[in-house]
């Protein structure tokens, strides 16, 4: 109790050091430019948020020029900002204050709940299920801290609900968080818009809705029509944002110690330090520009049409302020809405897993935020000569990616690590699992590495007879891994549990998605003359590269003819409607 005293005298001190070195931080991101030319329009029609123009606008030339102001250096400005320090600081407190009662509450659960079971065998039903329950009533506490702390403890939240490895009780609590917050008046966001856009920023719209049409812990979107008459979502950062985060960060940091120094085995630093770099990159717009012009070019030269990026205003945007095309949409996992737009859900789910496993194993350039919130679907066109003929009513459609603020991108050896990967689980082959999660996590990794990927226990009793037939003794194993593993395997691993939870919503199988994925996994593999250390040698055996294409092309003959047959089916059908 000494020691939790002394860092709460401290705490004021901490995260007054804190901002500090993150505005240093941020000031040094600030001054890098970001290369390439300005992403070419492709068609595109965004949810009722942001999305891509179906043509370019053509007359942006009439639009005033954008200035960003720069306030000068002065001892006034310096006080300011300590002054607007001070009140991010003393605005933490309640915050940090709930956390603080969260973290001592259940250390002190967990601590009786060890004391009065510690005669029983952990691997007992009777264990597992009172460790279930355990589980569960923390995890309802911890989910009404935070929806009231909301900002970055609703995004930690939703970062620790990706993982498999945090406890199945958790995951599906947090997984009921929404990133919504109240929407600031527009006052607020007038005074951001013209810190960012100049004193102009009013003459560049005919119209601006007022009241924000969705707001989120980061920004908020507002409705509008730019002079030129594009419709418009302009997203608003909230002012002084950057150093609440900060403050926020600090605490998460400081609870995450405080956790793993009192319960080794609930290490959690991995979750702060992950959260904290993902944040970094999501506060600085232009980072949401470049990886939407990257993106778009990756999906203009893909052969199916699925998927797209919002086209961007560069022009209009800022580190704090960007503008889009507006265009309606459906949420992707809103099976009922996808339904009466005529779109099957299970095909929305085919062509997400398609588009990510050919990001994740081919092109090796991940969004970094998959959650439902932030794919859409819509109508693509109309419906072709073939499906006319068949009379098969369902919609072409697309799924719009949106908030591009965070990408991963894989390197060569990690991308063909995980198409050799891959590769092994439909294969059947466990040693050569052994060996390439062996070479990705470490020998203790191996055995946990292939649960993470295609983990698809639902419920308590499922998860521990799995993890007992892998010999994983539970959280302890998994956050050993992630805590020392590499950051990029632990951003792949949640990136691939948000698209297993996504696609299996949709009616997508565990097994289906992994034939999906070992289709694009034997793409991505290097020819089998190619010899490297990071390849395993049976990849390079012509036997064992010729299995592996008769599984996956059988398969996808297979999943062919089955299509070709329900087409007939249906055209049979739509022939005897009248009669029958």
């Amino acid at each position: 109790m000494v020691e939790v005293a002394t860092l709460l005298l401290l705490y004021p001190i901490y995260v007054a050091a804190y901002l500090v070195v993150s505005r240093i931080q941020r000031k040094g991101r600030s001054e890098q430019s970001l290369p390439g030319p300005r992403n070419e329009p492709t068609q595109s029609t965004l949810p009722s948020a942001i999305a891509m123009p179906s043509t370019a606008p053509t007359n942006l030339s009439i639009l005033p020029p954008v200035k960003s102001s720069k306030f000068p250096r002065s001892w006034f400005s310096f006080l300011s900002v300590l002054y607007c320090h001070i009140l991010l600081l003393v605005s933490s407190l309640p915050r940090a204050g709930r956390t603080l009662v969260w973290v001592m509450q259940a250390a002190i659960s967990y601590t009786w709940f060890q004391w009065r079971h510690r005669h029983e065998n952990q691997a007992s039903a009777a264990y597992q299920d009172a460790l279930s329950e355990q589980h569960n009533q923390c995890a309802i506490k911890l989910l009404r801290v935070c929806r009231a702390n909301g900002g970055v403890y609703i995004k930690a939240g939703q970062f620790a609900s990706a993982f498999g490895a945090v406890p199945i009780e958790y995951r599906r609590k947090m997984a009921c968080l929404e990133d919504r917050a109240i929407p600031k008046p527009y006052s607020v966001i007038r005074n951001v818009m013209l810190e960012e856009l100049g004193p102009e920023a009013e003459t560049i719209f005919s119209r601006f809705d007022r009241n924000a049409t969705a707001a989120a812990s980061l920004a908020q979107v507002h409705r509008a029509c730019l002079v030129t008459g594009e419709e418009v979502a302009v997203k608003v950062q909230y002012p002084a944002l950057a150093g609440a985060v900060a403050a926020d960060l600090a605490a998460i940091k400081l609870f995450s110690w405080l956790v793993s120094k009192f319960f080794p085995k609930f290490n959690m630093d991995w979750l702060a330090y992950e959260l904290e770099h993902k944040l970094a990159t999501e506060l600085n717009f232009l980072n949401e520009i470049h990886n939407a012009r990257k993106l778009s070019a990756i999906l203009q030269g893909r052969q199916y049409k699925e998927c797209s990026a919002p086209y961007m205003y560069e022009e209009l945007s800022s580190p704090r302020l960007i503008i889009m095309e507006w265009v309606n949409g459906v949420k992707i996992n809103d099976i009922q809405a996808l339904k009466a737009a005529g779109i099957e859900p299970k095909a929305v789910g085919w062509a997400l897993v398609k588009v990510f496993a050919e990001l994740m194993l081919i092109q090796g350039y991940i969004h970094g935020d998959p959650h439902p919130g932030n794919a859409m679907v819509r109508r693509r066109g109309r419906r072709g000569f073939w499906h006319w003929l068949l009379r098969d009513k369902r919609q072409p459609f697309e799924i719009v990616m949106l908030d591009h603020g965070t990408y991963f991108t894989a390197d060569t050896v990690m991308r063909q690590q995980l198409c050799q990967l891959w590769c092994s689980f439909v294969l059947g082959d466990k040693q050569l699992q052994a060996d390439v999660g062996n070479f990705l996590a470490g020998e203790r990794g191996a055995s946990i590495l292939p649960v993470l990927l295609t983990h698809a226990a639902r419920t308590r009793e499922e998860e521990r007879r799995l993890q007992q037939s892998l010999g994983i003794e539970g959280f302890s194993d998994m956050s050993e891994l992630l805590q020392t593993a590499s950051r990029d395997l632990v951003e792949l691993l949640r990136i691939n549990t948000v698209i297993r939870a996504v696609s299996n919503q949709l009616g997508v199988s565990m097994d289906e998605r992994k034939r999906v994925f070992a289709w694009f996994a034997r793409r991505g593999l290097p020819p089998y003359y190619v010899h490297a250390p990071h390849i395993h040698h049976k990849f390079n055996q012509v036997r064992r590269r010729l299995q592996l294409c008769t599984y996956v092309l059988g398969w996808h003959t297979v999943v062919t003819a089955r299509a070709c047959l329900v087409a007939t089916w249906r055209y049979m059908l739509g022939l005897m409607y009248d009669v029958l």
